[in-house]
């Protein structure tokens, strides 16, 4: 590998007569020596656990993207001299959707939804993508967010990915004193069993911004 390296060098990087020419030629030869290393570093895998798909084998085009309904307000709240406040109780949960085409298995996913609907007709889903909020000009709008990442008995539901529990986050067992902090271990933490903590923003809100997605 390394007698190809050099030849690389040797062959691109003679000294050129023009400034072009210097960026011209180490742009080739950055390009083959990559090219080179890439091809001689064995390739590092690792099984992903519950297997994973050929995603040429998956059809394309076949499930029609879901047309979010409207999401049921909780009720409305009055103000004083007369103003209104639309009022929702959306929570977040764990569930299995069926995102990839029927016949191929089912998506565990985090999905927003009603708990609670004022009116009988409103449906109390939960989905990913989630429904959408109609909101009314100079009309303001309250949620309450809710936690629902727990099992059936209630407990707290692990990640669905690995954490770094060693970096600045939320931190939910730090308890409201140590919140949004980095902690500090003796020792490499094992997996972290949750509670898995939610930060929630509205696209297309008032006072979200485009680098917070809004």
């Amino acid at each position: 590998m390394n007698n190809r390296i050099l030849d690389v060098f040797h062959t691109f990087c003679r000294i050129p007569t023009r400034p072009m020419d210097v960026l011209q030629n180490f742009s080739i030869a950055g390009g083959a020596l990559m090219a080179l290393l890439l091809w001689n570093i064995p390739n590092a895998t690792a099984a992903i656990p519950g297997g994973s798909l050929d995603p040429l084998s998956v059809p394309k085009y076949q499930t029609p993207l879901l047309i979010p309904p409207v999401m049921p307000k909780a009720g409305v709240i009055s103000q004083k001299g007369g103003k209104t406040i639309d009022y929702y109780e959306i929570s977040v949960r764990q569930f299995s959707q069926q995102i990839l085409p029927a016949g191929l298995p089912s998506t565990t996913v985090w999905g927003y939804g009603a708990v609670t609907a004022a009116d009988k007709r409103g449906l109390k889903i939960h989905n990913a993508p989630s429904l959408t909020i109609e909101a009314q000009w100079q009309r303001p709008v309250r949620v309450k967010w809710i936690n629902e990442l727990v099992d059936a008995s209630g407990n707290y539901l692990p990640h669905l990915l690995p954490i770094d529990q060693t970096l600045h986050w939320a931190n939910p067992p730090g308890g409201e004193m140590h919140r949004d902090t980095r902690p500090t271990f003796a020792e490499t933490p094992g997996p972290y069993p949750g509670p898995v903590p939610m930060v929630t923003h509205v696209h297309g809100a008032v006072g979200v911004g485009d680098e917070s997605d809004g």
